[in-house]
């Protein structure tokens, strides 16, 4: 299969493992409120929270860091190195998860000292039985990726564990509305999976505790430190904008963010296929192979992120309004959107510092945009609330943190991934986008221009790609 073609397959199911997740996810919040009351629904979400964090904590780095390794011994063709760390890795978090599970089981009481309502404390005790699943299936879909399996892991991890849960709580809601009933479906989304691949990969026979050096462990920390760092990027503007300025500019800042997400799925998807081939790129030193393929990546994802924005540009209120009274969210919908294509238009150049093993330099640029998001937030959000919040998120999440990592890529690993091009596009939509919010009376003529000649220029700048793409369809 060519590469090309590969990238192909591959995204189509991302799309489809993308559409099953927002499904999926919405889907099971209506199973949820229908199946609970609304203060065993609060007691839920509290208590998840908890798991999903004890989970992180039990994973100890090694999601990403199995993806690195895993992709660096197949470029060595090191077949017994690869099923013996694999196997390892499950073993260690596994076990981590379990420990971890009996250790928050035994000591959930003493939540209450926290949260008064005891209805937390019985979800959490039920709970605890699915953090090991909930910190194994990660790595089993990691794994997967290492060996460039990404259709696979996708199948695995979103579009399986989707159905399971669906079906499960749909089960639930007629058969056993319980708490017991919804952890024993969603235990089965998490479980599940694991024992199809244990049985797909036959990865019982590579279970040990050995096969984890000292040095990819320490990686492992820092990517640790690096994920509990990131969880609270992603929760810094609702938590300073719920603390500044209510729950009214919480909730709809909300709804904006959910909708402008989308301008990064298709950054996302094909982000997801080129990550382990970043790692066997660097393993050889095929700089000249892995920019070919970063720029295809960068220039198709802000090419498809282009389009999207434009459609919130035009039907922004329209969208807002199937969530509610949403309308003065408007500019915050906009800003979060045009955020996803700056994004997207400086590449993955955090997953070349990861595969390139600096996990040292992610942890720093991470705790770098945590602390300059938090700077701004408190600054911007008194004056212009929600407004306030997504210019903060756009300057820090989404530019000076990416322009930090390149620079790091550029000077430390002597990779350049910089495009004045691709920027100079970007800059076009984003003052395009500017013109809008001043209400400027052609702007959305002038936005249909620019979308038509910003996304054609980089289609264009992928022609061999295209090509390529067009014959492998025609054979």
């Amino acid at each position: 299969m060519s590469i090309v073609k590969k990238y192909i397959r591959d995204s189509l199911v991302g799309v489809v493992g993308k559409a099953t997740k927002l499904i999926g996810g919405y889907g099971s919040l209506w199973l949820l409120t229908k199946i609970l009351t609304e203060a065993g629904y609060g007691n839920y979400v509290t208590s998840f929270a908890i798991a999903t964090l004890i989970a992180l904590f039990a994973q100890i780095g090694l999601r990403q860091a199995t993806i690195q390794r895993i992709s660096e011994l197949v470029t060595k063709k090191d077949t017994d190195r690869v099923y013996e760390y694999a196997g390892a890795t499950v073993t260690w978090v596994g076990l981590i998860g379990l420990a971890a599970s009996v250790l928050l089981w035994v000591s959930a009481p003493l939540l209450t000292f926290v949260f008064p309502t005891e209805g937390v404390v019985q979800w959490v005790k039920l709970l605890a039985l699915l953090i090991p699943g909930m910190a194994v299936r990660p790595i089993c879909t990691g794994i997967l990726r290492g060996f460039e399996r990404i259709s696979e892991s996708i199948v695995f991890g979103q579009i399986f564990v989707q159905l399971v849960r669906l079906l499960g709580l749909l089960v639930v809601l007629f058969l056993w509305p319980t708490p017991a009933g919804v952890v024993l479906a969603l235990g089965a989304s998490f479980y599940l999976p694991i024992l199809v691949f244990g049985f797909y990969s036959r990865g019982w026979r590579y279970l040990n505790v050995s096969g984890l050096s000292r040095s990819h462990m320490k990686f492992s920390v820092y990517l640790l430190a690096n994920s509990i760092a990131s969880r609270f990027l992603k929760n810094t503007d609702v938590l300073l904008l719920s603390a500044l300025a209510g729950a009214t500019a919480t909730g709809g800042y909300n709804v904006a963010w959910k909708i402008a997400v989308i301008v990064r799925y298709g950054d996302q998807v094909l982000t997801n296929i080129l990550q382990p081939r970043i790692s066997k790129f660097l393993e050889t030193g095929d700089d000249e192979g892995l920019m070919t393929e970063y720029d295809w990546v960068r220039d198709i994802s802000v090419a498809v992120g282009i389009p999207v924005v434009l459609v919130i540009l035009l039907f922004g209120y329209e969208l807002l309004a199937v969530f509610g009274s949403y309308a003065e969210y408007y500019p915050v919908l906009l800003l979060l959107a045009v955020g996803g294509v700056i994004n997207a238009s400086f590449g993955t150049v955090g997953q070349i510092l990861l595969m390139g093993k600096k996990g040292r330099l992610v942890l720093v640029n991470t705790v770098f945009s945590l602390g300059s998001n938090i700077v701004l937030n408190a600054l911007l959000i008194p004056r212009y609330a929600s407004i306030g919040a997504a210019i903060a998120t756009v300057l820090t999440v989404y530019f000076l943190t990416n322009l930090l990592g390149a620079l790091e890529v550029k000077y430390v690993m002597g990779i350049d991934t910089l495009d004045a091009k691709t920027f100079a596009v970007t800059g076009v939509v984003t003052s395009v986008v500017l013109l809008r919010l001043a209400h400027y009376e052609n702007a959305i003529p002038v936005a249909i221009g620019a979308t038509v000649v910003a996304s054609g220029l980089l289609v264009y700048r992928n022609k061999q790609f295209l090509s390529v793409a067009i014959a492998d369809r025609t054979e």
